[in-house]
């Protein structure tokens, strides 16, 4: 959503959220080698009560994207490597500021050399 000429941000979203929703959706995604969407309904939903569960499922997207990614680029952040993922790399996905995709006619919808300093830093 565009609002005034400005891009929507994606709500920054709690550590813990996302590392449910990873939890419990990547298992899935793994097996079937498909997209990680749209994954629960109102009526389904896994969070605590007020959680923007359209943030969490955004941001665990594009952490599932980057692990991919990750395989195949060796100048990614280790990290992205580890099994289990490190804490870091949740809370780096739950915090950095990320548009909503489809905003941008193309590229990552975040600063991926901030997410990578933020993770390297970190260590």
């Amino acid at each position: 959503m565009v609002t005034e000429g400005l891009m929507e941000t994606v709500p920054q979203v709690d550590v813990e959220d996302i590392k449910l929703a990873w939890s419990i959706y990547r298992e899935p995604f793994k097996l079937r080698r498909g997209k990680l969407g749209a994954v629960c309904g109102p009526e389904e939903n896994p969070f605590k009560p007020g959680t923007d569960a359209r943030a969490v499922t955004h941001r665990a997207f594009m952490l599932s994207i980057l692990v991919d990614f990750a395989i195949e680029q060796p100048d990614m952040p280790v990290a992205f490597r580890e099994d289990p993922l490190p804490e870091i790399v949740f809370r780096t996905l739950a915090e950095i500021p990320m548009e909503w995709l489809g905003q941008k006619p193309r590229g990552w919808p975040f600063d991926l050399e901030e997410l990578a300093r933020r993770l390297l830093t970190a260590n």
